[in-house]
């Protein structure tokens, strides 16, 4: 299964036909998936163009492994007559990395876990039902952290069937006595086998990842049995034994081909009279972000050489990197603030190789890109993206496209618009969104649009009167600057009314400031250039 983009970029994915390899617990086998759930895609190799002009196939280095969860099948459960129905059923985890068993301070083994936060109810279509297109999370391993390979990454799972019982002290019991077994058994391992030694105190322990996996992995049956006797002793919660879940990564550039990783699994649960299905798959994250940066960066040297021809090709490469891309909802803000940047750089680099008629489509979409990241961002990134679109626009004003420098310029106002800045930021917000109402009046009459400049040029000198009252003396000069500036553009049109008005809006805020002594040469030749 291919999914092509643009610039001889693609995602190649192995065709899902064969049956997912399946765990069993207890002997038993699990049931299939519902039909109709989307197939699960394994991660492949990037085929991408240099820009020298020579090919190159290179697998874009991973950045995560993630445990997720796909679906949970409950066909029967510990329900019983006397406690009701519908008991709800909770998970939590703990994740191993081999990676994370590094030498402690006193020369031994020490063992860092992840512990996931406890979900449910998990047999609950409301909880359930959106892991189908949206497999949850459970635990996010980093595959950047120092350390050699093999390695081998071990998710315990932890269930927990609850009727009356303490959720809190079930779960909180599971992670503090199964984590302790785990770790005993793994610096157990790293001691046994010496390799520890001569290695450097906070380094990561090298050669024991398979150990690791096998030691975490051999825990199932026999250490877990009396823990968890002494967890479920009094509890009117049923509490299943851990099952440990192990992948070992042989290669990290190889990641993506390996069995095991980007298919759908499923593992069957038989205890306390419960029949579960829980299905789950090994998903591959990469660092595309990382790789779409690089190519930027590529883009702005081959700029300065000049090569424009291939700075284009490097910036639309890091376009095509970041739409195969899907980042997870932590990474949506810093992503779409990315693609705005590459879109953005594509449109320049077209412009500067005299490819004017080729910018409409990115610039547009850059836009777009730019409205998308300020509604998943805070307050001082919206500004930095306003400053982005007002640039856009500028380069944009040059060439010249009317339209589409007007749509940029007016992205950049209703980004500021949507915002409450803290009293901290209102000058700098302030002064930014008078910048931005002040190209909007530039963009339309540039574009021959002179009977919509009233609003925005009536609001540009009402938010410079703004900016200015929060602002300090220096920057009230660079206000009146702005004004003086707005005036002259709207009485070339002629606006007289709104000239006259800008003007006496630069006065008014200088008379309202004291200049330091310093500064008065200055604040009075703008105060006389204004009147």
């Amino acid at each position: 299964m291919r999914f092509s983009t643009p610039s001889g970029y693609s995602w190649c994915h192995p065709s899902s036909g064969t049956a997912p390899s399946l765990h069993r617990l207890n002997g038993a086998a699990a049931a299939g998936p519902e039909e109709g759930r989307e197939a699960p895609l394994a991660m492949g190799k990037h085929l991408h163009q240099c820009t020298d002009g020579t090919s190159m196939n290179d697998s874009i280095i991973p950045s995560r492994l993630q445990f997720r969860l796909r679906y949970f099948n409950e066909n029967d459960s510990t329900d019983s007559f006397l406690q009701g129905a519908n008991d709800a059923v909770w998970m939590s985890a703990t994740g191993l990395d081999s990676s994370s068993v590094r030498v402690g301070p006193d020369k031994k083994p020490v063992v860092d876990l992840i512990d996931a936060p406890r979900i449910g109810d998990v047999s609950d279509d409301d909880m359930r039902g959106p892991w189908r297109n949206d497999p949850y999370v459970l635990i996010d391993f980093n595959l950047k952290q120092a350390g050699d390979f093999p390695r081998t990454y071990t998710v315990t799972l932890f269930i927990v069937e609850h009727d009356n019982g303490d959720l809190e002290e079930a779960f909180n019991d599971l992670h503090e006595q199964v984590g302790a077994e785990i770790k005993a058994a793994v610096v157990a391992t790293a001691v046994e086998a010496g390799a520890a030694v001569g290695a450097s105190v906070g380094s990561a322990i090298p050669g024991i990842g398979t150990l690791v996996g096998a030691a975490a992995g051999a825990l199932a049956a026999v250490a877990y049995d009396e823990v968890v006797s002494l967890i479920d002793e009094g509890l009117s919660d049923d509490v299943f034994m851990p099952i440990p879940i192990t992948l070992t990564v042989e290669n990290l550039s190889l990641i993506g081909e390996q069995p095991g990783v980007g298919v759908e699994q499923a593992i069957k649960v038989q205890q306390h009279d419960a029949d579960y299905d829980i299905f789950y798959d090994w998903h591959v994250v990469p660092d595309a972000m990382s790789l779409a940066r690089s190519h930027l960066a590529s883009s702005a040297r081959l700029a300065d050489v000049p090569l424009v021809a291939e700075a284009v090709a490097a910036a639309q490469a890091a376009v095509d990197v970041l739409h195969g891309f899907d980042p997870p909802p932590s990474a949506k803000a810093e992503y779409l603030r990315l693609l705005a940047e590459a879109l953005h750089a594509v449109v320049q680099r077209l412009m500067q190789g005299g490819r004017v008629a080729e910018v409409g489509l990115p610039a547009r979409e850059a836009v777009q890109v730019y409205r998308q990241a300020a509604g998943v961002s805070a307050g001082e990134s919206v500004v930095e993206l306003s400053a982005g679109l007002l640039s856009l626009s500028s380069w944009l004003a040059d060439v010249p496209q009317p339209a589409e420098a007007v749509t940029a310029a007016q992205a950049a106002v209703d980004i500021l618009h949507a915002i409450q800045p803290p009293p901290a930021a209102k000058a700098e917000y302030f002064s930014s969104l008078a910048e931005a109402l002040h190209a909007v009046v530039q963009r339309l009459m540039q574009g021959g649009r002179v009977a919509e400049v009233g609003l925005p040029a009536r609001e540009a000198v009402q938010v410079y009167r703004q900016a200015a009252g929060v602002s300090a003396g220096e920057s009230v000069v660079e206000l009146s600057a702005g004004l003086l500036s707005l005036s002259s553009w709207l009485a070339d049109v002629p606006q007289p009314a709104e000239a006259v008005t800008a003007a006496q809006a630069a006065v008014d805020i200088l008379h309202a400031i004291q200049p330091p002594p310093a500064a008065k040469a200055e604040y009075f030749s703008s105060l006389a250039e204004a009147s």
